[in-house]
């Protein structure tokens, strides 16, 4: 067993990100022991050679670690005697929980900013925001700059993103609904659940004869609970369910009202937009000004709800998951790390 976990912390040192100092990294992992309980305080550490051994590095890269883990107070050295882990260690060794927002825009998460820094806030730390929006720097790269005692990640994340988020070392909670692999921490909310919840008393007791609805690529975990949830509701109303008129795209959904207005059989007299799908209303409508659209139903909580013209709509719903139930939870379990 003591063989096995020395294999799978040499093969941790090798997935260290290449634009990570390696002696930071290792720094890292051994902080990650420390908080994990795997090192007790007052415990002597291996000597510089054992440690270089143990993790598959240099025995400078070990020694630099070693002196960054003096440095931030999680150990101390005795001349002659050894390196000691600080019986006094206190985990908020920089008080500070960082919020990274991955590829995407922070300018639209003014909610969860609020959210996440009220309950760091409430736990005693900093709150630092992050984000790599129309850069080339990746959240490995920001944390090496900016230390931190947890993470927060959302935004665009995938399974690349995380396991270079967990080769640092640093605790952290992915909050979203994402397909990285049930290693990693997540935060996410039931998609399917709230779908359904929100569409259908919208087609409970109406005439609608056939729904359609366009929601994003089904390559995202999110979007395809989101049209599983959509099925849920209308089947739930009693109405008949036509796959085909359920359109996922990563476009601007443009081609897919075409189809649905101009090929589809039935022709769908209610249409559900999930997001920024609406926009290629405006845009067909504009092309077709003689058209008659069917009823419309959009997501109140979208980006765009408020820039379409009221009279482009007829209903609206909330169909999101609660910005402050997400960030409640994420923080629940990053804190738990800590």
């Amino acid at each position: 067993m003591h063989e096995t976990r020395e294999k799978q912390q040499k093969a941790r040192v090798s997935e260290m990100p290449i634009f990570m100092p390696q002696c930071q990294a290792l720094a890292n992992l051994i902080i990650s022991e420390i908080k994990k309980g795997s090192y007790l305080p007052g415990q002597k550490l291996k000597s510089v050679r054992m440690i270089a051994m143990q993790y598959g590095v240099g025995r400078q890269v070990a020694l630099s670690a070693i002196q960054i883990l003096a440095r931030d107070n999680y150990v101390y050295t005795e001349r002659g005697a050894g390196t000691f882990v600080r019986i006094n260690l206190k985990h908020k060794m920089s008080n500070k929980i960082g919020l990274f927002i991955n590829r995407l825009n922070p300018a639209y998460r003014g909610t969860l900013l609020h959210e996440v820094q009220v309950l760091a806030s409430k736990a005693g730390y900093k709150f630092y925001l992050g984000s790599n929006f129309g850069e080339s720097f990746s959240v490995s790269d920001w944390l090496a700059k900016n230390q931190m005692d947890g993470l927060i990640i959302t935004g665009l994340v995938d399974r690349q993103s995380v396991r270079e988020l967990a080769a640092t070392g640093i605790p952290y909670v992915v909050m979203g609904n994402y397909d990285i692999g049930a290693e990693h921490p997540q935060a996410n909310a039931d998609m399917q659940e709230i779908a359904c919840n929100a569409l259908y008393p919208v087609l409970k007791g109406r005439r609608f004869q056939s729904v359609a609805a366009i929601v994003g690529t089904l390559k995202l975990k999110s979007d395809r609970d989101v049209a599983r949830g959509i099925k849920a509701a209308i089947e739930k109303a009693g109405l008949t369910f036509y796959p085909h008129l359920i359109r996922a795209t990563h476009e601007d959904g443009y081609a897919d009202l075409a189809y649905l207005f101009e090929e589809a059989t039935p022709t769908p007299d209610f249409v559900y937009f999930q997001g920024e799908h609406i926009k290629a209303l405006v845009k067909y409508l504009e092309n077709h000004p003689d058209f008659k659209r069917p009823s419309v139903c959009i997501n109140a909580k979208s980006g765009e709800y408020e820039y379409i013209p009221r009279e482009l709509w007829d209903i609206s719903v909330n169909c999101i998951a609660s910005t402050k139930k997400l960030a409640t939870r994420a923080m629940k379990i990053l804190l738990k790390q800590l």
